[in-house]
């Protein structure tokens, strides 16, 4: 029912618009107040909810570590935890718990060198902030830049690459530059002018010891080689033919760089016909090309379209990734 209406104020059953206005606000304000106290209520319970599942997780993975319990009692094991905590609290992935875990028991390992501890402490941080295909995207390129199979036959170092990089491809490989943006703004590479070199320039960089040409069989080059394994008590095995080359042989390393100093003046002997290194590295990549998962990598890195240095917030990331999709991935923090 409307009251009466004059030129200063109008009432409703009595009572004056700017009363029922302050009764409205009132009323409203108390309401908010306490949807507000419930849904902080609700998110506490989630919060510790997430945490206890974390604790879970985290706890047997490094409980039977060396030196676990010194670090338990360390206060910057604790203050470590406790972030860990707040990010576990915050994600809405399963998968971060993992990797919080593993960054913890990285800490255990390697806490006592401060450069590498800082990555660890951040990454820690921002665990949640990074999109999974940016991981993956991440690890990826960190395994392919670090990782080399030890086994001197290409085609067994080529199926366990090709295994490796099957499991860490957890989700589809973004294509695009969003990733890299994703990955810069958390601090997890430094963006640098230019590009990635191809990937087949990589590897002949990387796996130098399959993709060579070698030393052609029945030469002085090839006696020569003989007479260095023989004076050095090295089985002749360690001459293998080349698969490429046949009447070729190679010694039975991935990477040159991982070659024992006595071998060294056998590389010295390999052939520099640029030809022949020219098939060998076509042959190669071709066989590379034949395993799905490796085709698939290469595609994908030699998209990628900008330059960048994975730092040590990366490294940290990418590492434990890696831990947690291949448990027996290779320790690349050093």
């Amino acid at each position: 029912v409307v009251g009466t209406q004059n030129n200063t104020y109008v009432t409703v059953n009595g009572v004056s618009i700017p009363d029922i206005a302050t009764f409205t606000t009132t009323v409203s304000t108390q309401v908010t107040q306490q949807a507000l106290s419930l849904c902080t209520q609700v998110a506490y319970d989630v919060a510790c909810k997430k945490m206890s599942e974390f604790e879970s997780v985290w706890l047997p993975r490094v409980q039977h570590m060396e030196k676990a319990i010194d670090n338990f009692a360390d206060p910057k094991f604790q203050f470590m935890l406790r972030d860990a905590n707040i990010t576990a609290a915050k994600s809405t992935r399963t998968e971060d718990l993992n990797i919080l875990s593993e960054l913890l028991a990285c800490h255990i390992e390697k806490g006592n060198d401060i450069k590498i501890d800082a990555g660890i402490n951040r990454a820690i941080g921002i665990v949640n902030e990074v999109d999974l295909d940016s991981l993956c995207a991440l690890t990826i390129v960190l395994a392919i830049l670090k990782v080399v199979p030890t086994d001197g036959n290409v085609d067994v170092g080529l199926s366990v690459l090709n295994d490796l990089y099957s499991k860490l491809l957890c989700c589809n490989l973004p294509e695009g530059d969003a990733w890299i943006d994703n990955l810069n703004v958390v601090g997890a590479i430094n963006i640098q002018s230019g590009n990635f070199n191809k990937l087949d320039k990589i590897i002949s960089t990387r796996l130098d010891g399959y993709m060579c040409v070698g030393i052609k069989t029945e030469t002085a080059e090839y006696e020569q080689a003989i007479k260095i394994l023989n004076e050095n008590k090295i089985s002749e095995g360690a001459l293998i033919r080349n698969v490429f080359l046949s009447d070729y042989v190679r010694l039975n390393i991935s990477d040159i760089s991982s070659l024992k100093p006595e071998l060294k003046p056998i590389v010295d002997l390999y052939s520099k016909d640029k030809a022949l290194f020219k098939q060998v590295q076509t042959e190669f990549m071709n066989k590379w090309d034949s395993y799905d998962i490796l085709r698939i990598v290469r595609g994908w890195f030699d998209k990628i379209p900008m330059f960048f240095r994975i730092n040590s917030v990366g490294k940290a990331l990418a590492q434990t990734n890696a831990k947690r999709c291949y448990p027996s991935f290779p320790d690349l923090i050093k």
